[in-house]
């Protein structure tokens, strides 16, 4: 299929392609989790979770979404941020946290394996990938796969990935007011949410 492809466009000289991800394999892990007691272990509570996956390193925008929380718990009070990963500039955003007033709010996984990682998109709401820049963004695409709605930076491979308004939202990078806004929406609107998710697994 892939040679009669490259046949038909001879002329071309550059192709694209993509990473792929292994739907079925995600589907199966987040299918077998017990989103009630994951929650619970996680100590999450039963509020919205707000989910961002990544390196902590500035590139990736964490800060952007941390300072987009305080507008959130205004709306959604009980809403709690899970940050997965670790990095060079976790002690610059846990006092970024402090600052805001909102560290009681903030969950910080640490580095997960990538089956741990897929298991804990099960229990969050909403997807948040905030990258300043992004050549691709896998986390976006396994969230996706996750049927989980994706709230992302307008930027780079993310916007070839996300289909605006039918899978997530894109919003302008480094806009902490309007990623705040774009999620809110999201989490005001759960069924909203839930079809998106359905749809980016089709993706």
């Amino acid at each position: 299929m892939l040679f009669s492809l490259f046949a038909a466009e001879r002329g071309r000289r550059h192709f694209t392609m993509y990473n792929a991800v292994d739907v079925e394999y995600i589907n199966r892990v987040t299918a077998a989790v017990d989103v009630t007691a994951a929650k619970k272990g996680a100590s999450v509570g039963n509020g919205p979770v707000i989910g961002v996956v990544g390196r902590l390193r500035w590139e990736k925008g964490q800060s952007v979404l941390i300072r987009a929380m305080p507008g959130i718990i205004k709306t959604f009070p009980s809403t709690m941020l899970m940050i997965v990963g670790d990095g060079p500039d976790r002690a610059v955003l846990e006092s970024l946290c402090l600052e805001l007033g909102i560290s009681g709010r903030v969950i910080w996984v640490g580095q997960k394996s990538h089956e741990e990682t897929i298991r804990l998109f099960a229990i969050m709401d909403v997807v948040v990938v905030p990258s300043l820049f992004e050549g691709f963004g896998l986390a976006a695409a396994e969230a996706m796969a996750a049927a989980k709605p994706v709230v992302a930076s307008n930027v780079d491979g993310l916007c070839e990935i996300i289909d605006d308004g039918e899978t997530g939202i894109l919003v302008l990078a480094r806009n902490s007011e309007l990623l705040s806004s774009a999620i809110i929406t999201l989490l005001e609107r759960p069924e909203l949410a839930k079809t998106w998710g359905e749809k980016g697994i089709l993706k």
